[in-house]
């Protein structure tokens, strides 16, 4: 599958990934009727559908790379020198985004252990800031190793050796020596200058070889007098151009035209036709049969112009030869000469060359093609229209959205007047690729111009207007207004017949929760297994709309939530499955879990939620389903351990598919499983950074910014960096200032930044400001602002914990409420099923002894929760065991058991990686590290 999208995108690897000359040609079948069917392959109207398939194919290079990489580096023996894989890039300068995007995911791919160098090359002068921004995050993002190197010019002793070398001289030679100064003058030193410049010198004999004494002559002062010094290698080669043949100057513009590279089909056609248009009524030294082709090449390629590509092509030495070509004759007569090179093309290829040739075409016919055509010549309009939203469509398959939108933008403006009158496919077409193309560049404003006219065509079928819905929902959503988002949704979807209420949310809500739950009861996952394929195009883009209407929702922290994951059930269940059925599926166990509490339904609908997606073989929903069933709920009645493979192969699959969303999240729960279950914080630091600079390079800022908040508490808890307060969330990672500020921009932030500080906090032993902040937030605030999230049971356990800390220090019974609702929680969770509460369970249990004053049931239950944390190989929780059972001896007067304790807490604190937290921890308990050894020996 993957070999088959490599081909798609880079046809010659055809014969490298493939062996049977069989599965080669069906591949390129394949990739023919790809090309053919490529402006209705997004009918659906999903505005990133594209841009994930672009991200399929870098996610497939970059494994071909890791391939090739492993396959050079298996060649080293231990008598051989090691080996990598070196890939050179010349001309970085004419990348477009995506290509260098590429090039920066090969770069920074730390799974290629292997051995990879990359050697890229481009002229410093002729890129712009945003370039060298490119390449400067490319080192930001995690390369091991970016080394710039600046390539100067030739010095004058550099040119002496050169023109030595081209001319069999003496490089010590006084004339030499003059000769050399002076080329370096007229040059600046630039090779291709240096080389053009002498060809010129010798075309027009200032520069002779001498047969007589075989031997090159010249006259310095009379070849300073006739040349003159450029700063432009153009102008140099247009003098030697103008010295070739009339007739091959006037065609090499249209040669220049058509590209760097071209067939030698089409070249041949071009000078066919044009010498009969151009020379008709010239001499007979310039009449087309004595220019044919053939000669023309010749000419050319012996001239030092072009040269052969391979079999059948042909292309130029240079790009300043080509520039130099299209500048032989005025921009005018240049554009218009263009204009019917682009029209004889069109006219004369066959459908499958000018689709190889078709942004070259599209270009030239362009250059007359913004209202300079006849008005009466509607026709030749309408095809250069339909022209350009095949180019537009096809950049927008390789994610070139700027060219994109240039191409529609060209195509709308060639519609008539009457263009939804009588040309409403083609305008419908127009208009909605060009809704894409604008949401993908962040152009919001274009975006809303073309999608209110697609909307405005009244008596149209609404699934006509899908592609323009989506894509003014999807800017909306970006714009990060959500409500307005949510709202519009849900009119889109009253129109496809799935109302909401308007009223009563909350009631409806309720009321459809407990309609759910009899419902699923009476569903076995055999006759879920039966459900028909949902079919009817429109039911499949309500179900799409509803997807998105849950994240609106979600991040709009809405009560409606429920409501949303209800619709989708219940639509499946009247129409059928289809790929979204799968995370709906799961979606309703997070909702029974999460909001009704019942873990054990919700594991049901988890699971068959994973049945639906075996059963479909699907993938391009399956990190979505794996990241809500595994993210969300199945943690509540599965180890956290269980929990991270299965996410972490949603995040390899997300990226696979080019769900980058989904993916980004489940590698953040996946290194938030690692937190939890005691991995080393040295390593979860290092994945945290690798990871971020991933979300950062693919723009996913929600991602970025929950990353950096759990980073920036890890490097508060290893303490690396100098921060005088560790217990707040300030330092390399984060400024929780500024991050409190995005809070407005970003709601799911806040809930993060509180989250993570109270966890800071906690293992710095504060906790009356962890309580401050239980008291400053509503009850159940995280419940409700991040629901079904992991880090819930580790908050919920540290609040109690820090609740009982002051209910100790204070003696007041308000505290001892709070860690009482804290520990029912704990004690309700264990009782349904969640096995990653049970040592949480047995230590509050411990601390409630103590609270009672049952001494020796404390003790035994201190040493139960000791036991189940190192059986489970949970260091901070064992430590923070230790840490409790330290403070309970020391009250009741056991100095010699709060010492052990105490040092063992310490010493699982630093295992742990958390050396700050050790540090507070002794510093508060110095006195019992000041006690004598022999006391502190069990």
């Amino acid at each position: 599958e993957e070999s088959k999208l490599l081909v798609e995108f880079i046809p010659m690897l055809s014969s490298m990934l493939t062996h049977n000359s069989t599965t080669i040609e069906a591949e390129e079948d394949d990739a023919k009727r790809a090309k053919n069917t490529r402006t209705t392959t997004n009918q659906s109207g999903d505005t990133d559908l594209f841009a994930k398939k672009s991200l399929q194919f870098q996610h497939a290079f970059k494994k071909f790379v890791r391939t090739l990489s492993e396959m050079i580096s298996e060649t080293t023996t231990s008598s051989s020198p090691s080996w990598s894989l070196v890939l050179t890039l010349d001309d970085l300068q004419w990348s477009d985004t995506p290509s260098l995007e590429l090039i920066k995911s090969i770069v920074t791919d730390h799974e290629n252990t292997s051995g990879l160098i990359v050697v890229g090359c481009y002229r410093s002068d002729e890129v712009d800031d945003e370039f060298v921004r490119d390449l400067q995050d490319t080192q930001n993002y995690g390369a091991d190793s970016v080394t710039t190197l600046a390539i100067d010019n030739l010095s004058v002793k550099h040119v002496t050796s050169m023109i030595a070398d081209i001319l069999s001289i003496d490089v010590s030679a006084e004339q030499s020596r003059r000769l050399a100064e002076l080329v370096h003058t007229k040059t600046l030193g630039n090779p291709l200058f240096v080389i053009q410049y002498m060809k010129l010198l010798v075309d027009v004999e200032l520069v002779k070889f001498d047969n007589g004494v075989f031997e090159w002559n010249w006259d310095i002062d009379r070849i300073d007098k006739m040349t003159m010094a450029t700063a432009n290698v153009v102008d140099i080669m247009l003098q030697a151009m103008k010295r070739l043949p009339d007739a091959i100057t006037r065609i090499l513009p249209l040669i220049g035209s058509l590209g760097f590279s071209f067939t030698k089909h089409i070249f041949e056609k071009v000078v066919v036709h044009f010498n009969r248009l151009l020379f008709r009524s010239g001499k007979d030294e310039t009449r087309e049969e004595n220019f044919p082709p053939d000669k023309v090449a010749t000419t050319c390629i012996r001239g030092g112009l072009i040269e052969e590509y391979g079999a059948e092509g042909y292309r130029w030495r240079h790009d300043k030869l080509q520039e130099a070509a299209t500048s032989l004759v005025e921009k005018e007569l240049l554009h218009a000469l263009q204009y019917q090179l682009g029209v004889l093309l069109f006219d004369s290829l066959t459908p499958g060359e000018l689709e190889d040739v078709l942004f070259v075409v599209t270009n030239l016919l362009n250059k007359r093609g913004d209202g300079s055509i006849e008005a009466s010549d509607e026709k030749r309009r309408l095809q250069i229209a339909q022209l350009n939203l095949k180019a537009g469509t096809k950049a927008i398959e390789s994610a070139s959205f700027v060219p994109a939108a240039w191409y529609l933008s060209k195509g709308i403006e060639l519609l008539p007047n009457d263009r939804w009158e009588n040309h409403y496919e083609l305008s419908l077409e127009l208009y909605s690729a060009a809704a894409q193309a604008a949401y993908s560049t962040g152009d919001f404003k274009t975006l809303k111009t073309r999608c209110d006219e697609v909307l405005a065509q009244k008596d149209r079928p609404l699934l006509d207007k899908q592609r323009a819905y989506n894509a003014l929902l999807d800017s909306i959503g970006a714009q990060d207004r959500m409500g307005e988002a949510a709202m519009m949704c849900m009119e889109v979807l009253a129109k496809l017949g799935c109302k909401f209420p308007k009223r009563a949310q909350a009631l409806f809500t309720i009321a459809g929760l407990i309609r759910t739950e009899m419902t699923l009861k009476k569903r076995t996952p055999e006759q879920i297994s039966k459900y028909e394929t949902m079919a009817d195009p429109s039911k499949i883009w309500a179900m799409k709309l509803l997807d998105k209407l849950f994240t609106f929702l979600y991040q709009d922290k809405s009560d409606m939530v429920p409501l949303a994951i209800l619709k989708s059930l219940r639509w499946t269940i009247n129409y059928g499955v289809c790929d979204l059925s799968m995370p709906n599926f799961a979606s309703v166990g997070f909702m029974l879990a999460a909001f009704l509490g019942d873990l054990k339904g919700g594991r049901i609908y988890g699971e068959r939620a994973l049945e639906l997606l075996e059963r479909s073989g699907s993938e391009d929903i399956k990190s979505r389903t794996l990241l809500v069933v595994y993210g969300s709920l199945l943690h509540w009645t599965t180890p956290f351990d269980d929990c991270r493979a299965p996410i972490l192969e949603g995040y390899h699959i997300g990226l696979k598919m080019g769900d980058v969303e989904s993916a980004l999240w489940c590698i953040l729960f996946y290194l938030w499983f690692s937190l939890f279950l005691g991995t080393p914080l040295g390593s979860v630091m290092e994945d945290l950074q690798v990871y971020a600079m991933q979300m950062r390079k693919f723009k996913q800022k929600k991602h970025e910014s929950w990353t950096l908040i759990t980073l920036q508490a890890v490097l508060n808890l290893i303490g690396l960096r100098e921060n005088t307060n560790k217990s707040r969330l300030i330092g390399e990672a984060i400024s929780e200032a500024k991050m409190m500020e995005q809070t407005d921009e970003i709601h799911i932030l806040k809930p993060a930044l509180n989250l993570f500080q109270m966890y800071v906090m906690f293992y710095f032993g504060e906790h009356e400001s962890v309580v401050k902040m239980i008291e400053s937030n509503e009850d159940g605030y995280f419940e409700k602002a991040v629901p079904g999230i992991a880090g819930l049971v580790v908050n919920a356990f540290h609040s109690a914990l820090s609740c009982i800390s002051m209910a100790r220090q204070t003696g007041k019974s308000k505290y001892r409420k709070m860690a009482k609702k804290f520990t029912n929680k704990i004690k309700t969770w264990v009782e349904k099923g969640n096995p990653n509460v049970i040592q949480y369970k047995a230590l509050l249990e411990s601390e409630w002894s103590a609270m009672r004053n049952k001494k020796h049931e404390a003790i035994h239950n201190f040493e139960v929760a000791i036991l189940m944390a190192g059986r489970r190989g949970l260091l901070q929780d064992r430590a923070v065991a230790m840490n409790v059972a330290a403070t309970f001896t020391l009250s009741i007067g056991d100095q010699k058991e709060a010492a052990y304790h105490a040092k063992k807490a310490m010493s699982m604190y630093e295992e742990w990686g958390g050396l700050a937290v050790a540090n507070r921890f002794k510093e508060k308990r110095s006195v019992l590290f000041e006690l004598p050894s022999e006391i502190m020996v069990r």
